[in-house]
């Protein structure tokens, strides 16, 4: 085999993934955006077919392991936010494994550490040992980027160094410039492999159902690491940067995701291990958070939003959950403020990005069901009405209405709210129109629950 990085990689191929790795992205919250990456997406697979993951591995430039490394995580989290085939889950996955390998591929050939992506993956029971490793790696792997000249500034989020002041787009790369290299350096390896196990873990969410059990529990133990590497990263590091919230958040979706699938014990021991091993650390890094930065919530920064959004919707989402299937009264009790107080962020933050972030739109469903939960269903219904006035109802007619309306209805007939019985009946007509691309199950609720209404 000849030896030479350009004969290895052509020049053609590497101009290709360079020019791709500016135009391709990975946040896809936005429809337009979304639209945008499906039709890149044929000549980003083309691309991604031609390299050689084992030659990019050992290639000395790492400027451009990375932009492949971003092609991987843009193809992946693309494919399965589209899901516009049968093996979309399976082509995502694959996508996402190559970024993960080459990901940590560089991290062990700078820290020098042993563990093996495979045992990484594996599910074991010294998963704080494994991720105490797996942070350790990155600290060294970072440190020695910084003995090189490498200039990492394009590959790395100015939201990651939680340091870039509020400014305009415009000045966001020459403030990121400024920061110092060494903690862009410091910060660098663990950010980009948090942000691949966090797609990575995702894939499970979006047909869990059909997922086979051994392969659900692969990707609930990829949900822990990421947790307990964010975790464990905080404490050493001293960093609450936004984007190590998504660990959690993502373990915490992961493991609620199947609730509705258990017994009543099963469901109490999943809120069991989120209430004990994921929430502790997890609300005093959110709550340290808004302390520090006062009115954190108006941070105009999208992704700044997204994380935040994010955090916030997994803590309400336990909270639905937990408020009568888990807490005693006292706890109830106990949690009430602080539940509140979450609740008031995400309203106020999901109002403010309505137009831009999809993940506004859902975030007031969530609220409407915690409310709901709560049996105070007059505002609960009052957040579902919300929520159906959003961008996101009026674009998505086969999975987020007909869900929205469900809610709508049911928070509707169980309050018994008079007021707005009508509308929620209307709603209900109207997603059912849809009813050859509504999942069957939540077809079935729905109609049922448009009956109840109607007598």
């Amino acid at each position: 085999m000849q030896d030479n990085d350009d004969i290895r990689c052509s020049q053609h191929l590497k101009d290709a993934v360079f020019v791709l790795s500016f135009i391709v992205v990975t946040d896809i919250q936005e429809d337009e955006k979304l639209a945008y990456m499906k039709t890149l997406l044929p000549v980003l697979n083309h691309i991604l077919e031609k390299v050689d993951d084992k030659e990019i591995q050992i290639l000395t430039d790492v400027s451009l392991k990375f932009d492949v490394i971003r092609l991987l995580e843009a193809d992946g989290v693309t494919t399965l936010a589209l899901l516009d085939n049968g093996n979309a889950q399976e082509l995502a996955e694959k996508a996402l494994n190559r970024a993960l390998d080459l990901v940590w591929g560089e991290i062990k050939r700078r820290s020098k550490c042993p563990l093996e992506i495979e045992s990484i993956l594996r599910k074991q029971s010294n998963l704080v040992e494994i991720a105490a490793k797996i942070v350790a790696a990155c600290f060294t792997a970072g440190s020695d980027l910084c003995n090189s000249s490498v200039d990492i500034t394009r590959h790395i989020s100015p939201i990651a160094l939680n340091k870039v002041p509020q400014t305009n787009p415009e000045n966001v790369m020459q403030s990121l410039r400024d920061l110092s290299n060494s903690l862009k350096k410091k910060i660098f390896f663990i950010h980009r492999l948090v942000s691949v196990l966090y797609s990575l873990g995702r894939v499970m969410l979006y047909d869990s159902e059909n997922i086979p059990e051994d392969r659900k529990e692969k990707f609930e133990w990829i949900a822990d690491l990421t947790h307990k590497t964010c975790d464990l990263y905080k404490g050493v590091s001293g960093t609450n940067a936004p984007f190590l919230w998504l660990g959690t958040a993502n373990a915490i979706d992961v493991r609620l995701k199947r609730t509705h699938m258990l017994n009543d014990e099963e469901k109490k021991s999943v809120l069991r291990h989120v209430w004990e091993n994921l929430l502790p650390q997890f609300h005093e890094a959110i709550e340290a958070k808004f302390s520090s930065d006062g009115d954190v919530i108006n941070d105009p920064r999208q992704e700044f939003a997204f994380q935040t959004l994010t955090a916030l919707r997994a803590l309400i989402r336990f909270y639905t959950k937990a408020w009568f299937s888990y807490f005693t009264e006292d706890e109830r009790e106990a949690e009430r403020e602080r539940a509140n107080k979450y609740l008031q962020h995400l309203l106020l933050l999901a109002r403010e990005n309505m137009q831009t972030l999809k993940i506004s739109s859902t975030c007031l469903v969530y609220a409407g069901k915690f409310l709901a939960a709560r049996k105070d269903f007059t505002e609960a219904v009052e957040y579902f009405y919300k929520a159906s006035q959003s961008p996101l109802a009026a674009r998505d007619k086969t999975k987020f209405y007909p869900w929205l309306c469900y809610n709508f209805a049911r928070a509707v007939d169980e309050g018994k709210v008079a007021d707005y019985k009508e509308v929620a009946i209307r709603s209900c007509d109207y997603a059912l129109g849809f009813e050859e691309n509504i999942n069957r199950n939540l077809f079935t609720l729905l109609r049922e629950k448009r009956l109840a209404l109607s007598h």
